[in-house]
């Protein structure tokens, strides 16, 4: 009797933890992080545009932001929902589909000669911002499945150049090249950490590099680099961008000037609800609001990375690691801009920034963050990968790879 007793205790145990793991699906921390940004988001928003609203007489930018979070939010909940490996069956479908619409945006004329193109659908979907997260998903996808033997460059390095470059060179071509880097940089940190020889990340790097160089004498944009290094020498000869977003920073001190009270926003701050609302947080916040923001992000891809290291295949580690370096690094990107640390990318700040396909884009990279967090456990396979591994061998002598367990447990139990 008392065994059938255990037996009855143990399944209804187990009955009562598959239930509360069906209702904590995801992963709470990362869940609270995202929901913090995305509240301040919302409040900087509306501080940032409601003088123009109501001088211009245009629709309220906050309304808008919300509908696109609600849309987002619906998105990142359904992906949550779906085993992360479900993404191995229609990888490629969805490639296919991102490269399409970045096709047809080239083919799109504009409304006035020599504008660019490069949205869909009277400009409220680009393409390039939904190219993000589903090349790391496929990547990912690429990258698991051909883990042993990635350090072949038939196999692992001309493929990811061909990737890369088909998706970097359609973007370029509308133009925009800091759309292109982003890409770039995304799948070169993808490659490295599915575990390629230095050889080949250095190779990678200098083939990026030069093309990059190329790319901005080709396209005039190099004079962009001169005049960023001339207004790091003297602030007076930065571009106007700089100077106003130096001046709101100035402005806001260490405790800022309160929220709704920043002037640089009406005097010529440039897009202060998108690409500069980094700026009106810093006047209105002051440093000690910059902190606090910055410390938001670094949590974000603090979480993302620990439930990386937790995730028992290859596949769940790079993409979960993909979409919290992607985010990161936008973040990162917009800040260093607006400090002038970096030349003007005119990245938004991720879930802070106005903008419709930024927001459904990096929800639609949560909701993976969250099913991976959901389904990690549900089929373990392999634990390839270098970021996630407990040594890692450095050798540049040959194209093996550097980690491996069956040799290392064997010299051990010698």
């Amino acid at each position: 009797m008392g065994e059938t007793t255990f037996i009855a205790t143990n399944q209804a145990v187990e009955t009562v933890k598959k239930q509360r793991g069906f209702r904590l699906r995801g992963d709470v921390p990362l869940f609270i992080i995202t929901l913090i940004i995305i509240v301040i988001g919302l409040l900087m928003v509306f501080s940032a545009s409601w003088n123009d609203v109501f001088r211009n007489g245009k629709s309220s930018v906050l309304i808008s932001q919300l509908l696109y979070i609600g849309l987002g939010s619906i998105v990142a909940f359904t992906i949550s929902l779906i085993n992360y490996h479900f993404w191995r069956k229609v990888a490629v479908w969805m490639m296919l589909l991102v490269l399409i619409m970045l096709i047809v945006t080239l083919l799109i004329k504009p409304d006035n000669p020599g504008e660019s193109t490069r949205s869909l659908y009277h400009g409220r979907i680009l393409p390039s911002e939904f190219a993000k997260p589903i090349i790391i998903i496929y990547l990912s996808v690429w990258l698991a499945s051909k883990r042993e033997h990635i350090n072949k460059i038939t196999i692992g390095l001309i493929p990811l150049i061909f990737i890369l470059g088909t998706t970097a060179f359609l973007i370029i071509a509308q133009p925009d090249l800091n759309q292109a880097i982003m890409i770039t940089l995304i799948g070169c940190i993808l490659f490295f950490l599915a575990g390629v020889n230095m050889r080949q990340i250095i190779l990678i790097i200098i083939l990026a590099a030069a093309f990059g160089t190329l790319l901005l004498l080709i396209t005039g944009k190099w004079t962009k680099i001169e005049d960023f290094f001339t207004g790091t020498g003297n602030i007076e000869l930065a571009n106007d961008h700089i100077k106003r977003s130096f001046e709101a920073i100035y402005r806001g001190g260490l405790w800022g000037v309160g929220i709704g009270n920043s002037t640089t926003k009406f005097t010529g701050l440039p897009f202060p609800w998108t690409d500069s609302i980094f700026a009106v947080i810093v006047e209105e916040t002051g440093i000690a609001g910059s902190i606090i923001t910055l410390g938001l992000y670094l949590a974000f891809l603090w979480r993302g990375l620990t439930l990386a290291s937790h995730t028992p295949d290859l596949l769940g580690k790079l993409l979960t690691a993909g979409m919290a370096l992607w985010i990161s690094l936008e973040a990162l990107a917009n800040l260093s801009v607006m400090t002038g640390v970096i030349p003007f990318a005119g990245n938004a700040l991720p879930m802070m920034s106005a903008g419709g396909s930024s927001m459904i884009s990096i929800l639609f990279g949560i909701g993976i963050l969250m099913s991976v967090a959901g389904f990690r456990n549900e089929k373990p396979v392999s634990t390839d990968g270098r970021l996630f591994n407990a040594a890692v061998d450095l050798r540049w002598r040959d194209r093996r790879r550097r980690v491996s367990r069956s040799v290392s447990s064997s010299r051990t139990r010698r």
